[in-house]
């Protein structure tokens, strides 16, 4: 790298913040939806059924016997595909270049009981959401291309205090988005 590069004179400008918080944000919207009109694991808005949260919001020493869905974002990758990913003139000022670029991320669905079956029987239907609405994610999501879906062995956590132990089958969405960024020197 140059050091005679200027950063006081060149700004980078992407959208990347925003794909990653909303493809996840938009599979947490997905599955309550889905998840309102199942017989076996309703959802409930006021947390009576099924629970289905980020990661942020999950709490380990107070979790019930309740069965849960807790989301994670995992590593987001730049996936060098081209030569050059010039997609044209920004609209800013249409004079700036904009890049395209693709990048390869994954979301966990963590299914998560204290029975390890009723574990397994939510990650079984979380995946085929996945598969079975591949096209409909794809497009709805923003999705460039979804890579595959799959379900993870069952595992134990333990919880703290008197809390029973959870069961958890993960489940992964493996995609690829694209990203467009420009830089502009001033």
């Amino acid at each position: 790298m140059s050091r005679n590069l200027d950063f006081s004179k060149v700004k980078i400008f992407t959208d990347l913040e925003s794909v990653t918080d909303r493809i996840k944000n938009d599979v947490i919207v997905l599955l309550k939806e889905y998840f309102e009109t199942d017989d076996k694991f309703p959802y409930y808005t006021n947390d009576s059924g099924l629970i289905i949260e980020d990661r942020d919001t999950f709490n380990k020493k107070t979790v019930g016997a309740k069965p849960r869905i807790v989301i994670v974002r995992q590593d987001f990758r730049w996936a060098n595909l081209s030569l050059n990913d010039f997609a044209g003139l920004s609209s800013l000022d249409n004079k700036t270049p904009e890049y395209l670029d693709h990048a390869n991320g994954e979301i966990i669905c963590n299914c998560m009981s204290a029975n390890g079956l009723e574990a397994e029987i939510l990650a079984a239907k979380v995946f085929m959401i996945f598969r079975a609405l591949k096209q409909e994610i794809r497009e709805e999501f923003d999705i460039f291309h979804i890579d595959s879906s799959s379900i993870g062995a069952e595992q134990r956590i333990l919880n703290e205090g008197n809390q029973p132990a959870l069961r958890n089958v993960p489940v992964t969405l493996s995609y690829m988005a694209q990203v467009s960024w420009y830089k502009k020197f001033i």
